[in-house]
């Protein structure tokens, strides 16, 4: 999977989770992290000397880095689970016991590839997903029936003004 999945399935499953600010970001961190074996990812760029180090889904898509991931912060650990679902959703699989060298992968995962058809479809998913999320969970960062009160009575202005104009126009 891309960054951009990963991503987007890090902020929906934080928003999902009821998460804060800082807990959002933290799982949106933890769902890029195992990526780190990868020079050209978004975090691999960060530490480009691990990614020549480290065999791509090797130790970072692994139990092990789960456990080190959910030991530092739980939220990063959540992030993490959620990058290694993902991938083991591609035909590629994870090394999940690694250094036991048996790829593990869901039912059907052998039909997906990073960048298919699967992928775009399901970052479509993911973005309509945590637009929704953050849409419901707006009043525990804002006032939300505040806003949707202000927002239905633009709506009715609106409404109100077009009504005007078109009685003026069809007399």
């Amino acid at each position: 999977m891309t960054g951009k999945t990963h991503l987007l399935a890090g902020a929906f499953t934080a928003l999902a989770c009821h998460c804060t600010g800082a807990e959002v970001v933290m799982v949106c961190f933890g769902a890029l992290l195992p990526d780190i074996d990868q020079a050209q990812s978004t975090v691999g760029q960060k530490a480009p000397l691990l990614g020549r180090i480290l065999t791509h889904r090797g130790p970072t898509h692994s139990l092990l880095m789960l456990a080190a991931a959910t030991f530092v912060n739980p939220w990063l650990g959540v992030g993490v689970l959620t990058h290694l679902l993902l991938d083991m959703m591609t035909a590629k699989g994870v090394l999940l016991l690694w250094p036991w060298h048996k790829k593990c992968r869901l039912p059907l995962a052998k039909y997906n590839k990073t960048r298919g058809k699967w992928e775009k479809v399901l970052q479509y998913a993911l973005l309509a997903g945590t637009v929704l999320l953050c849409i419901a969970s707006t009043d525990r960062f804002f006032d939300a029936p505040g806003i949707i009160q202000n927002l239905t009575a633009g709506f009715e202005s609106i409404k109100q003004y077009l009504h005007n104009i078109l009685t003026m126009l069809f007399k």
